[in-house]
């Protein structure tokens, strides 16, 4: 399920807060100023987002996925992910692929190490990510923690710290170099983090105003990388059949959900790349 919300009517929403007064906000797709659609999650501002609907539209609503196409393929060196008004994700997986149809998992997020054998059937990393293989998909709840309510942050590195990063001539292994290449990543949401009294009752037992406060929401995600085998190119050039002119070393064109063209973002990564 891809979805945003006030995509098909105005939607009110609440934000999880430890404070006693509760904060409500609309969102409406036809209205700018309270709108948060997919390319708010690359524009550069603090005060804008991409939200999803929340469960108050029904349970499916755990479901939701963001496709990031690159353009062309990359050797991608990290993910980071700044969410909005809303924890982190619960359960989800950072998927990769270089033609859009066949996929295969970076890495699993899991709300506890019990739900990365449950969910997943992956023996979860306890503590701190880390790797023993180059091509290792690991399983972690290092970053499903509900605190902070909102404004988290997820790292992902999918170069540094593996074996490979360098070899005996001083670049990375050819199994290292296959795994970070992709055009296309995935960010499949498949469950929200909930309050522990919340997670306990069904979802027919949940209040409406409950309910309201569980979505999704992204400030910013930031992909880093290089072309492939060309780490010192200024330029990576784009096939002309799906844009025209070339993509600058690190900067990715973002498209997510609704297809429909963002702006750039991207960031140096010089300190998560090969050294």
């Amino acid at each position: 399920m891809n979805a945003t919300c006030g995509e098909h009517e105005s939607e009110v929403y609440c934000v999880l807060d430890s404070g006693h007064e509760l904060e409500c906000g609309v969102c409406d797709d036809s209205k700018e100023s309270k709108s948060h659609p997919v390319d708010a999650a690359v524009d550069g501002a603090d005060n804008t987002w991409w939200q999803s609907p929340s469960l108050q539209y029904g349970p499916g609503f755990h479901h939701v996925t963001v496709t990031v196409d690159l353009k062309n393929v990359f050797q991608v060196a990290y993910v980071i992910i700044k969410c909005g008004p809303s924890p982190r994700p619960g359960n989800w997986v950072l998927e990769r692929s270089v033609d859009g149809h066949a996929w295969a998992p970076w890495q699993f997020f899991a709300i506890s190490d019990d739900e990365c054998w449950h969910t997943f059937g992956v023996e979860p990393t306890r503590g701190k990510p880390k790797y023993s293989r180059d091509e290792q998909v690991i399983c972690t709840s290092y970053y499903s923690d509900i605190v902070p309510l909102k404004d988290g942050e997820i790292h992902v590195p999918l170069v540094n710290g593996r074996p490979g990063v360098t070899g005996a001539n001083r670049g990375p292994s050819q199994t290292l170099v296959d795994f970070t290449q992709a055009r296309f990543v995935r960010l499949r949401f498949q469950r929200l983090l909930m309050l522990p009294q919340d997670q306990m009752l069904d979802y027919d037992v949940l209040q409406k105003i409950r309910l309201r406060q569980y979505f999704y929401s992204m400030r910013e995600i930031t992909i880093g990388g290089q072309c492939p085998c060309n780490g010192h190119a200024e330029h990576c050039p784009v096939h002309q059949a799906t844009m025209v002119g070339t993509v600058k070393l690190l900067k990715f064109l973002l498209l997510m959900l609704s297809g429909s063209l963002t702006t750039w973002r991207g960031r140096q990564a010089n300190q998560y790349w090969y050294h």
